[in-house]
């Protein structure tokens, strides 16, 4: 299996890597440190997503809608302003 190494993860990204370790958590077998090397996260990580994995199965795993206003894109700021010359 590839390992996870990439610096960003998109949010796309990182819900693949969620269910990745569902299917692992799954198909049972390996430890919490194995999990972690594959998906290149840290043991805590692995117990704290197969704490939510055994509470809700792979739905707890997914990703929720943000909250909150949408964030503008930097672009959009930066043609709204106007800095004027003395």
């Amino acid at each position: 299996m590839a390992v996870w190494r990439p610096r960003h993860l998109t949010t796309a990204q990182r819900e693949e890597r969620r269910m990745a370790a569902a299917r692992l958590f799954r198909a049972g077998g390996l430890s919490a440190a194995e999990i972690a090397r594959q998906l290149g996260v840290t043991r805590a990580a692995v117990s704290r997503r197969h704490a939510a994995w055994r509470q809700g199965g792979a739905a707890r795993l997914a990703a929720r809608p943000k909250t909150g206003r949408p964030q503008e894109s930097r672009r959009g700021i930066r043609t709204g302003f106007r800095i004027q010359a003395r």
